[in-house]
């Protein structure tokens, strides 16, 4: 196991009543580290999709044992000193991590979670900031349409509520996410089906009429270099999602990659272990020689509707050997 943080354990009156449940069992699956119960894959605030503090995640993740855990934002590093100042209250190891999209050689753009690089790296930085760029720009070039469909948006409106929603996030800016939040909250637009209808259907005229700009995307190559010069480790995430039901592609995909410098690859996620043939993809996680991580890949862990995952991933001590 490589260099990871360790804290003392503390509990905090929020999250036990949150998850008083879980408490029932907290003191057990402490004291029982066989348990090995991994959380490596989740967001927070620094997430523009996501609702949660780092600090609110990192209670959460000791009040369900979690042996070893990570935060992994979308093209954003904000949380880790925040988590890692948090997790120095817990009996919880604590690895660095992000979530960075990226263009893979057949063109198609897929995440990755990369975990053990040194934050505060400049060209990893730039990598990630050309990333995250693309967040406003995408919802800067639909915002004029919404109103065409009766749910317009004032900028001014959205960024005066940018602070009471991306809690301690200075940096958070527009989005199509929070966007979709006020009209639903204002009935604007009746969920997040109509929206994303809505987005479609602005994205296709703009798309016609041959103004759909490109957003901003990091090559897998630049974006391996910038981790790897980190000193960080790239792994796949969630190869069932790009492909799903079919796993000979799949298994092509992480091999492609593993070929062209990929360290790695996200084996316990929901969406792959609901795959029928999800024992093809553990199977050669045994039998090839990589870097693996997983988790719930949760967006609001004070959610009952949306944390359904979040800490249950169990591992056996063959995958601890093959850990991230």
């Amino acid at each position: 196991m490589r260099n990871l943080y360790h804290y003392p354990q503390v509990m905090t009156k929020r999250l036990l009543s949150t998850f008083a449940e879980d408490h029932l069992c907290y003191s057990k699956t402490m004291s029982s580290l066989r348990q090995n119960i991994i959380e490596m894959h989740c967001h927070t605030v620094f997430s523009p999709d996501a609702k949660r503090t780092p600090e609110e995640l990192v209670e959460a993740a000791a009040v369900k044992g979690v042996n070893v855990f990570s935060i992994t934002d979308h093209n954003h590093v904000g949380a880790q000193e925040l988590a890692a100042q948090h997790a120095a209250s817990f009996n919880m190891r604590y690895v660095p991590g992000v979530e960075i999209d990226a263009v893979v050689p057949s063109g198609q753009n897929c995440h990755f979670v990369c975990f053990y690089f040194d934050v505060h790296d400049a060209t990893l930085q730039s990598v990630i900031t050309q990333t995250s760029s693309s967040y406003a720009k995408q919802f800067l070039e639909i915002q004029p349409h919404l109103q065409d469909h009766g749910c317009g948006l004032e900028l001014e409106e959205i960024q005066k509520r940018l602070p009471e929603r991306y809690l301690t996030n200075t940096e958070a800016d527009v989005n199509i996410w929070f966007a979709r939040e006020l009209l639903i909250e204002q009935k604007k637009v009746a969920d997040a089906a109509e929206y994303a209808q809505i987005l479609q259907k602005i994205q296709q005229k703009l798309r016609d009429a041959g103004q759909l700009k490109a957003l901003p995307r990091v090559q897998f190559d630049a974006m391996r270099d910038a981790v790897h010069g980190a000193s960080g480790k790239v792994l796949l995430a969630h190869v069932s999602r790009y492909l799903p039901g079919k796993m000979d592609q799949q298994l092509e995909l992480i091999e492609s990659l593993l070929e062209n410098g990929m360290d790695g690859f996200e084996l316990y996620h929901p969406d792959n272990v609901k795959e029928r043939e999800f024992h093809r993809l553990e199977e050669l996680a045994r039998s090839t020689d990589c870097f693996l991580s997983g988790g719930s890949d949760c967006h609001d862990v004070l959610d009952a509707s949306r944390n359904q995952h979040f800490a249950k991933t169990r591992v056996d001590d063959w995958f601890l050997e093959r850990m991230v």
